[in-house]
Order: structure tokens, then C-alpha cells, then sequence
């Protein structure tokens, strides 16, 4: 179970609005021709199919989870998957866990599990 005392929600500086994702987690792109986040249905599911998610760091861990209001991370849709375009926030999230993107990068995560007490929301394995 993961000890939810230490949540940061992420305050994004920026407030702007050819990988596939394996095995059921988060893509992570950044890519000259574009940076986004893509989302399996699997954790689209476990969300509770949002239109709106928002992020918060925990050590070793992003938390996404659901959100209800206009300050949530738009979702565009794309296959059976669901993807965010925004390239400061992708930048802020690998920053943060101190995850190189130097040329270009395209990660799959697919360790999560979700998060007891807290409706519509997982917790992504971002560190080994």
C-alpha cells in the first residue's frame, strides 16, 4: 500500500493546455515531432475513463487520478487509448524523476497499481 502523507499535487509552471503503449501502462514521448503522454485502457479503466486527469508526485511513484474541474489535464482521444499533448508538463514530470530525454525519448511504464482510499486514481512506478 502507498503512504499518501507525503502527496504533492503537481503545480505545472506551464498551463498549457509512433510510440505505442505495451503491455497495459504509460507512454511517455518526447520526440522533436512531438511530447505526449499516452495512456492505456487499462488505466483508463482503473481512472474511471476521464475526460480530465491531473498529476501529483509520491516518491518513486507519479499519482494520476481523475479530475472533476477545469484545472485536470485535457485527455484527446487516439485508438483505444487516450493521449495528452503538453510538452512543459512531460518535461516538468521526466525532470522530476531525474529521467534523461536528452535526443529523443519513448518509455512505456507499466508497473501501477491503485491506490487504496483514493477513488479513480493509481499510482505509476516511475523508479526503480
Amino acid at each position: 500500500m502507498i503512504d499518501l502523507s507525503c502527496f504533492d499535487l503537481l503545480e505545472p509552471k506551464a498551463k498549457d493546455t509512433s510510440c505505442g503503449v505495451r503491455d497495459g501502462g504509460v507512454t511517455f514521448v518526447y520526440h522533436k515531432n512531438g511530447k505526449r503522454i499516452v495512456f492505456s485502457k487499462r488505466v483508463l479503466h482503473l481512472l474511471g475513463d476521464p475526460d480530465r486527469v491531473q498529476f501529483g508526485f509520491i516518491e518513486g511513484y507519479l499519482v494520476i487520478s481523475a479530475s472533476e474541474n477545469e484545472d485536470g489535464f485535457s485527455l484527446k482521444g487516439m485508438n483505444k487509448s487516450r493521449v495528452i499533448y503538453n510538452a512543459p508538463l512531460i518535461k516538468e514530470i521526466l525532470d522530476f524523476f531525474k529521467i534523461s530525454y536528452d535526443k529523443s525519448f519513448c518509455q512505456t511504464f507499466s508497473e501501477f497499481e491503485e491506490i487504496e482510499g483514493m477513488e479513480n486514481a493509481v499510482a505509476l512506478k516511475m523508479q526503480g
